[in-house]
């Protein structure tokens, strides 16, 4: 919880690099709809793991060794995860 509280108050003091990920963030979801309503798996895999890479920029994540070795383990088999 206090991830998601330090990056809302990145937000809110304009941090820009918040911002722009966060714009980012947002122009991924309608790209993902579109894939979505196209059935076009292969670019919603794609838009997952850039969500996810964003994600874990700005709010500098901390995975347990396990889950973030699952994480990079299901990439190399072209598998996306979050």
């Amino acid at each position: 919880m206090q991830v998601h509280s330090t990056v809302k108050k990145r937000w809110l003091d304009g941090d820009e690099l918040v911002r722009s990920c966060m714009a980012e963030v947002a122009h991924l979801a309608v790209l993902g709809q579109q894939a979505l309503l196209q059935h076009d798996f292969h670019t919603i895999a794609e838009l997952m793991n850039r969500n996810f890479d964003l994600r874990r920029f700005i709010q500098y994540l901390v995975h347990s060794l396990r889950n973030f070795s699952m994480y990079t383990n299901s990439r190399e088999l072209f598998i996306s995860s979050q």
